[in-house]
């Protein structure tokens, strides 16, 4: 009988990314904000690429590789937000958009030599998402984003993007991670003027042997157990993010978020 793979058992528990010990601008919408959203629409375009990463003891070792994603990230994130704003009376609105075309707008000028980054300003898919808004009556657009930052996981000068495997090398020193790195916007859907901003994500640990330097090279079960914690680690952070943007009622345990939105508007 094949011995099942022993990394879930290990897996720790989400580590709060430092990136996330606050929202980047605002922390939280407005009472009188909240107050005025009633027909809202998520836009998820977080790139469809898997990311292997290794940084080893010296610049030599290092590499990174993307694979096409097997796993629809964009619906787990779509889904987990409106089972999250479903308790609230909130008007929740399917929308029909040609992703591949506003993720090919969105990501064009990301410049990752000056760490200036598209996914802070939506100005290129402004239009685009304008359109949206109009057509099917939106007051407001949740707009969900790959991010990409420095390694906060291992501390390197190397920087992290998307999600994917990261194994950091020192040495006889070997640490491996499955982590997600996104942005949450809340725009208004006539002016998609920006009201608040919180990024996302999560990483966990992994045995350094689910790391594969190829994605084909994991056996089905390791891909199995990754899209599992992939998954639950959407859900958690989705749920901390609306919280902290003041869409829904905030946890009293996380000290990001400042006292609970009413769930009458």
């Amino acid at each position: 009988m094949k011995k099942p793979i022993s990394f879930l058992a290990i897996a720790t528990s989400f580590l709060a990314l430092s990136l996330l010990s606050g929202c980047v601008q605002s922390i939280k919408m407005s009472k009188e904000q909240v107050s005025g959203i009633g027909r809202v629409g998520v836009v998820s375009i977080v790139q469809d690429k898997f990311v292997v990463k290794h940084v080893g003891t010296t610049v030599f070792t290092n590499s990174e590789k993307e694979f096409e994603s097997p796993w629809r990230v964009n619906d787990d994130i779509k889904n987990a937000i409106k089972n999250e704003l479903a308790a609230y009376p909130y008007v929740l609105v399917d929308l029909k958009y040609d992703k591949m075309k506003l993720q090919e707008h969105a990501y064009d000028k990301v410049n990752r030599f000056t760490l200036t980054y598209v996914n802070y300003d939506h100005e290129p898919i402004k239009e685009e998402l304008k359109q949206i808004a109009t057509d099917n009556t939106l007051d407001t657009i949740i707009l969900v984003t790959s991010n990409f930052g420095q390694d906060y996981i291992e501390r390197t000068n190397q920087t992290l993007k998307g999600y994917g495997l990261y194994k950091r090398s020192f040495l006889v020193f070997e640490k491996a991670h499955l982590y997600f790195l996104g942005m949450m916007k809340i725009l208004n859907g006539r002016s998609m003027e920006q009201l608040a901003l919180c990024p996302i994500g999560f990483h966990r640990k992994i045995e350094p042997t689910v790391w594969k330097a190829d994605f084909a090279m994991l056996s089905d079960e390791e891909k199995k157990s990754l899209e599992t914690i992939l998954e639950s680690g959407i859900k958690e952070t989705t749920r901390k993010a609306l919280a902290r943007l003041g869409l829904i009622a905030c946890n009293p345990d996380d000290y990001n978020c400042s006292a609970p939105v009413s769930e009458e508007k």
